[in-house]
């Protein structure tokens, strides 16, 4: 049986080149996660809000999440450009 499924016989194993795109892919894979959940985590931390708080973000905060969104839209319109 494969280490990796136990449905491949053994002999289908990665080696090599084969066996370290493995390896580098699930690293990637589980940076990926814990990146996710730390991302995850900050944004409940930010919009937790304490009993007797307003719940609404400040308008300047939205103001920035909006301009900070049309510069990345305008952006990635002008890499699109020859």
């Amino acid at each position: 049986m494969s280490a990796y499924s136990p449905t491949l016989p053994r002999t289908a194993e990665p080696r090599g080149a084969d066996r370290l795109l493995v390896v580098v892919g699930s690293a990637l894979t589980e940076l990926g996660r814990r990146r996710a959940a730390a991302h995850a985590q900050a944004r409940r931390d930010r919009t937790a809000v304490a009993p007797g708080t307003a719940s609404a973000p400040p308008a300047d905060r939205l103001h920035a999440a909006a301009e900070l969104t049309l510069d990345r839209a305008a952006m990635s319109r002008a890499s699109l450009l020859p």
